[in-house]
């Protein structure tokens, strides 16, 4: 087979392509939340996320795109999600209430809340009951073309026209029928001009009778890219969608460009025509975490041990461990007492948003009050809500007691309003996961407007179970710390592990009480007691500076912890008493997800495993908080392995491809986003200096970003985003290149020699994608462009598995939403896709499934996002992709190709396009000489999504070509490197031109033309014809003695062949003629004959040699017929008579076969007694006589 060349690393980064880079209807799986270099204009913004405050999916209008730069430059977390709309773009932030302030402040706007931590809690939840059931029941799991358009009659020539459509495609997506329409306008740099599309109502119907759509213009760093749009289509009487054939655009200039509809993902609502009766599918019943996945692999490669391998990948993670830390000062405090026992429950407040001006005091309750769980009645508008979210009005609550209430459902203004008005003084807010209390934030207006009095305040899950079990005896007082200055704070954490010995460790500021103390710090019971200086008065002297010298100092203390200062501080403030603080790691996950450096896993499948197969690599979870990806990756491995047996097109699959599945590529940054904090996105690394987010606080924003972390066209090396400094950026590259362990392994599984395909699956957008994926913001210089040939194999690809897609329920993944990276979004500097692809040579693909990362595990509506079926539809694609690797592994067929001409305005002038059967790339030649790999110029891209270039030629001009498709295979076999082979492609610069076969002239003469019989004769040919090529016939020629053939000769760049041919094995007049086979341009022809006399040759016997093989019956009487076999071996045909002689008597006579073989049956030989018989062979005209004895007993 013919394989991708696999690319060297493209370090000399020279100008690439410069390219304006985001279709912003799109969005980029590998490319979520990149860092830039601060763009132009940028304000000194600093994003500070709170560990205890709750991260929601938030809407951010913005003006344009560079406007979205400067965002983007921020830092800010985004999510995969943005939209173009009349008033310009809609991005989806990660951000906290404190992050919307901050960005607020800066000038940017804010819409929707789409997603919150209720949503997260909801998914998780849905796992741990699934988990229940399943032990409950204990049960098993359940079983290219170029893209731009030609312009149709009707249209202005394309050379003198200012419109160009470049797309348009229909689709349906869960039935409903859309045309997806892209085109540019000359003047679309200047103008802000909606452009609208008119539509027929199908084949020979009037334009504009199927309506209008309008699209509109996208703008990308302040350089137009193109008008694009889409919209439903009209439906006829019975609801069906009315599929336009046609569609024009007039500019405003009143040019006109006509074009077809193309069908994007033709086909999708029959049956899947690769799984077939008794296909096994549907393996997935919940969400898994690492350990799981990673236990699930092992378990498929002790079920299928003949074709399945665990592979424990290079490198090990970090692990899910932290150091045990604090800062030394009180906080917020519920005191309870539950069960007769006082109880310390800590809470969180809003630190900005809405919610920080609703914050509760010390005479909110002055004193204990009722503690309880809320009981709400039904609400019609939240069905789903439970009695304890607080959706409905709230009864048997006391008045002025604190009201627990989960999270979930309805909004929390409205939760906070129902407490309020059954008397609530303050609301406690539960976490709907497990981890430490977050913050309250959203909005805290009521749908019904009211005003909210009460404070809110976030408790922890485990602390609300405790509350729940006290019953309705239970009390508490909501004691709020005193702020503390950033100048007096201490941060501390242990030296060892939070689970070798950290989280055991506890610290606290003593104040002495007593005038002129001196600073002391002492151990005891894993307990560091700092006591601190005072002057005269007794007043605390000691700043936080002296605390961490202090501790550091110590001999005792400065080997069970660490101390510093609050991030940029000099510690300069004076530090205040604190109660006893315990030290923790801060991680929620249960004892059996190990705390260890985690080791990560593939598995591979396939029957033959030593990379001599085909590889292709599946991998999922390089950002955290996506937690369907990794389910594809199981599904896919489960289908493989369980229809190996069963499903003869699996079993193709599996012999003859290497199959890599790698669940979670970041098990550590996947275990803190289900146990942890669901928006986790990056490992969980901390980069971060002690000036900076180092301390308990800022957790949740440590880490880097897995899929900025690799080496090609990366942050590193200049280009967009990505950060390279900022350590609590959501896309935060890493101090180097593959300084993660987790980037380490893709790089290594991408780096066997026998890799050729890659998914890298991301969510969420339903979008598909593939390199090039970065840029440098200035001139959006991008990384180098796939060939046309490499594009249209990509997009021919992706036609087929997104079909696969679309197959489970319909869904539709959008040609908007398909393409290059920087095509449909902005840059992702150091993106694992372009590692594959230029590193290694891997065509591959980002998915980015599905619509948010963490939808519930089963759909609440057909269409709807659910991880159940977004796991069926992405695992159906990438069964599609083994099957793409396959067929191209099978490919031994060339390409075929076509010359398109295209209107111009200038009569002397043509331009043409090349149109294949199947992607390949194109080489060409307009100056007459062969298209040879010397001197052939290859066909380039017109331009980002446009296909190949028009070329402009003079009318007449010959132009030669020929394609190669992606497996290396040559059209019509030609060979490039061989100066005489004429098999490449041929047409005339005329679009009246048409080819035409040219009558043949065959000459043919023989020498010398006697010959004696068996030898051979040299043959001459000639053949002559006119063409407009001016060049000589090429091609085969085959020589005819009478009906036999006796020799093929292959034509010169001349037109002529000469070589032997013969033997002539009969003597007397032979009669030979030449037959041209015929070309491109030449017709078939044969000769006059001519005429080869051939004399007899003089014969030279040769040796025979006869034997006597057997000898039946072994008992032979006088009256015994018995039977010989006789054998006769010679160099020549051996067929004559052979005789044999009892005392000189004949006694048998037979002939020989072709092979030398006769059976005799002899006369009766007699008396008894010794008998000698001679066998004779008599010879032929070729073959000498022989002779054989062989003595019998005649017996009584």
């Amino acid at each position: 087979m013919s394989l991708p060349t696999r690319r060297r690393r493209w370090k000399a980064r020279g100008p690439a392509l410069i390219f304006s880079a985001a279709l912003v209807t799109s969005m980029l799986a590998i490319a979520e939340s990149p860092t830039v270099t601060a763009a132009p204009g940028t304000p000194d913004l600093v994003l500070e996320r709170q560990a205890d405050e709750e991260a929601m999916v938030v809407e951010v209008l913005l003006a344009d795109t560079a406007e979205m730069d400067r965002l983007v430059a921020t830092g800010v977390d985004l999510e995969h999600g943005v939209e173009q709309t009349d008033d310009g773009l809609t991005v989806r932030a990660v951000v906290t209430d404190s992050e919307i302030e901050a960005l607020t402040r800066a000038g940017y706007t804010f819409g929707e809340v789409l997603f919150s931590q209720a949503d997260s809690a909801r998914a998780f939840a849905e796992r741990q009951e699934a988990i229940a059931a399943t032990k409950a029941e204990n049960r098993p799991g359940v079983k290219g073309k170029s893209v731009r358009e030609r312009a149709l009659p009707g249209s202005t020539p394309p050379d003198a026209s200012d419109i160009e459509i470049i797309r348009a495609d229909y689709y349906t997506a869960f039935g409903v029928g859309t045309l997806s329409v892209e085109a540019k306008w000359d003047f679309g740099q200047e103008l802000d001009t909606p452009l609208t599309v008119q539509r027929d109502s199908g084949p020979g119907t009037p334009m504009g009778s199927g309506g209008t759509q309008t699209i509109t213009r996208f703008v990308d760093a302040g350089v137009y890219m193109y008008h694009l749009g889409a919209a439903p289509v009209h439906v006829d009487v019975r609801g069906e969608p009315v599929r336009p054939d046609r569609i024009q655009i007039t500019s405003p200039s009143g040019d006109v460009t006509i074009v077809k509809v193309n069908d994007w993902l033709r086909t999708g609502s029959e049956d899947d025509p690769f799984k077939g009766p008794g296909y096994q599918q549907d393996y997935m019943s919940k969400y898994l975490v690492p350990t799981e996945l990673y236990a699930r692999l092992q378990q498929l490669a002790k079920s299928f041990p003949e074709i399945a391998e665990v592979v424990e990948l290079p490198n090990r993670s970090a692990g899910y461990r932290r150091k045990a830390q604090a800062l030394l000062e009180d906080t917020n405090k519920i005191t309870a007492t539950i069960d007769g026992r006082q109880v310390q429950i800590p809470y969180a407040v809003a630190s900005s948003g809405a919610w920080a001006s609703l914050l509760p005091t010390a005479e909110t309750t002055a004193a204990p009050v009722v503690l309880r769980r809320v009981t709400s009645a039904a609400n019609a508008a939240w069905p789903a809500a439970t009695p304890t979210m607080g959706c409905g009005p709230i009864t048997g609550l006391p008045a002025g007691a604190i009201a627990v209430i989960d999270r979930g459902e309805c909004s929390l203004a409205d939760k906070v309003l129902n407490a309020q008005n059954a008397g609530a003084v303050a609301v406690a807010l539960v976490n709907a996961t497990t981890g430490l209390a977050t913050a309250p934030s959203g909005s805290a207006t009521p749908t019904s407007g009211e005003t909210i009095t009460i404070p809110t305040v976030g408790i922890s899950l485990m602390d609300a179970t405790r509350i729940r079990n006290g019953g309705n005896a239970v009390t508490g007082q909501l004691v709020p710390a005193e702020a503390v200055p950033n100048a007096s704070r201490v941060g501390i954490e242990s030296l060892a592990w939070g689970h070798e010995g950290g989280n055991a460790l506890s610290a606290q500021i003593v104040d002495p009480g007593t005038p002129d103390a001196a600073l002391d710090v002492t151990v005891s019971d894993n307990r560091v007691t700092i006591s601190v200086a005072t002057d005269a008065s007794g007043a605390i002297t000691t700043t936080a500076i002296d605390v961490v010298n202090a501790i550091a100092a110590d001999p005792e203390a400065s080997t069970l912890v660490d101390a510093y200062p609050y991030r940029t501080e000099a510690g300069t403030g004076v530090v205040r008493a604190t109660p006893v603080i315990e030290l923790s790691d801060n991680l929620n996950a249960p004892a059996w997800v190990s705390r260890d450096p985690h080791p990560v896993y593939a598995l591979k499948i396939g029957k033959t495993r030593d990379g001599s197969k085909p590889g292709v690599l599946a991998y999922a979870q390089e950002h955290a908080r996506e937690w369907v990806p990794p389910l594809v990756t199981v599904e896919v491995a489960e289908r493989l392995l369980r229809n190996y047996a069963t499903h003869a097109p699996t079993k193709d699959l599996v012999d003859n491809l290497e199959i890599w599945i790698a669940p979670s590529i970041n098990p550590d940054g996947g275990h803190y986003s289900f146990f942890d904090f669901a928006s986790q996105r990056k490992n969980m690394t901390r980069y971060c200096a002690e000036s900076g987010a180092y301390d308990a606080t800022g957790r949740n924003v440590w880490g880097v970003d897995l899929n900025r972390n690799y080496t090609e066209y990366s942050a590193f090396d200049g280009y967009s985003g990505a950060s390279t400094t900022d350590c609590t950026s959501g896309s935060f590259a890493g101090p180097a290149e593959l300084s993660e362990p987790e980037a380490q392994n893709v790089d290594w599984m991408m780096a066997r020699p026998n890799m050729r395909y890659s998914m890298n699956m991301h969510s969420s957008g339903d979008y598909f994608m593939w390199a090039p994926g970065a840029y440098k913001a200035e001139g959006r210089v991008t990384s180098p462009r796939p060939t046309v040939g490499e594009e249209a194999y990509f997009w021919q690809a992706s036609d087929r598995i997104l079909t696969a897609i679309k197959r489970h329920r319909g869904m539709s993944v959008t040609p908007a939403r398909t393409g290059p990276i920087v095509d449909v979004l902005y840059s992702a500097a150091g993106n694992s896709g372009d590692l594959g692809w230029y590193k290694y040579g891997l065509y591959g693909w980002s998915f980015e499934v599905g619509r948010t990362f963490q939808p519930p595990f089963e759909a609440l509506t057909p269409t709807g996002p659910g991880a159940h079926d977004e796991t069926m539809e992405y695992a159906n694609g990438i069964i599609e992709l083994l099957r793409v690797a396959r067929d191209q592994d099978l490919d031994v067929t060339g390409p075929t190709s076509t010359l398109q001409f295209v209107e111009t305005s200038d009569p002397a002038q043509v331009e043409f396009v090349f149109e294949t059967d199947e992607a390949a790339e194109i080489y060409y030649t307009t100056d007459g000489s062969a298209p040879t790999k010397a001197n052939a110029t290859r066909w380039e891209s017109g331009g980002a999504r446009e296909g190949g270039e028009r070329v402009r030629v003079p009318v007449g001009t010959p132009i030669y070509w020929y394609a190669v498709d992606s497996a290396g295979n040559v059209e019509s076999d030609y060979d490039p490197a061989d100066a005489s082979d004429q098999r490449y492609r041929k047409w005339i610069a005329d679009p009246e031109w048409e080819p035409a076969q040219a009558d043949a002239s065959v000459e043919l003469s023989m020498a010398p033309t006697t010959v004696k019989q068996g030898q051979k004769s040299t043959a001459t040919v000639s053949v002559t014809a006119t063409n407009d090529f001016d060049l000589a016939p090429s091609g085969t020629v085959t020589l005819k003695a009478g009906a036999a053939t006796i020799g093929t000769l292959t034509l010169g760049a001349d037109g002529t062949a000469s070589g032997p041919v013969g033997p002539f094995p009969t003597a007397g007049s032979v009669s030979v003629t030449a037959t041209y086979a015929g070309d491109d341009l030449t017709a078939a022809a044969t000769s006059a004959p001519a005429t080869v006399r051939v004399t007899p040759a003089a014969v030279v016997k040769v040796a025979s040699s006869t034997k006597v093989q057997k000898m039946t019956p072994a008992r032979i009487t006088p009256t015994t017929r018995a039977r010989l076999t006789v054998k006769v071996s010679a160099s020549a045909t051996v067929t004559g008579k052979v005789v044999v002689r009892s005392n000189g008597k004949v006694v048998a006579r037979g002939t020989t076969n072709a092979k030398g073989r006769v059976v005799l049956t002899l006369a009766r030989l007699g008396n008894p007694g010794q008998k000698t018989l001679v066998v004779r062979y008599a010879g032929n005209t070729l073959v000498k006589a022989s002779n054989a004895r062989t003595v019998v007993r005649v017996v009584r």
